[in-house]
């Protein structure tokens, strides 16, 4: 796994030294010229689980880490976009398909291949309109039963999201 490095301050340019921060008791890169604390927040993706005649619709990475592996379609949310734009967002540019969110299924954590820590928002959907169309970073796209999943998945999140969506999938047909 990358790992960035950074060395340089955003605000002012000078040198970043690991620091103990007391009161944390953690130690964080902060910036010897003007103190400036840089905090490695983690990045946050929303994935979208979309649900047709009892099957899930995967994508194939065209490019990037994981190329060539399927992956529930999503992506990073932009600065400042709420979660739930950025899903539907993401699916528009992954798949051409605008949804209706039915609910949230789950969150989950993960580090993405350059290190960095990222909180997984994971939404269940359906299809409101548009034909399914691969997109973006998407080479495929394809509706699998649960019974034919992909063995290997892009992402750890991916196979916790998939596994949320069978869990509630079989709780569901067992009130039914």
């Amino acid at each position: 796994m990358t790992k960035i490095k950074y060395k340089f301050c955003p605000v002012c340019g000078g040198l970043f030294k690991n620091i103990l921060i007391p009161k944390e008791n953690r130690k964080r890169l902060t910036c010897q010229q003007c103190n400036f604390v840089f905090y490695q927040n983690p990045k946050t993706t929303a994935g979208v689980i979309i649900v047709k005649n009892g099957r899930v619709l995967l994508g194939k990475k065209a490019s990037g880490p994981k190329k060539g592996l399927w992956n529930i379609p999503g992506g990073f949310l932009e600065a400042g976009e709420h979660p739930l734009q950025g899903a539907k967002r993401e699916i528009k540019e992954e798949t051409n398909l605008n949804i209706r969110i039915i609910k949230l299924l789950g969150i989950f954590k993960s580090r993405y291949f350059t290190g960095d820590h990222c909180v997984n928002i994971f939404y269940l959907a359906e299809i409101i309109s548009g034909p399914a169309k691969a997109g973006d970073d998407l080479s495929q796209l394809k509706w699998f039963k649960p019974s034919e999943l992909p063995k290997k998945m892009a992402f750890k999140d991916n196979v916790q999201a998939l596994q949320a969506w069978l869990k509630e999938a079989k709780n569901h047909l067992a009130l039914n």
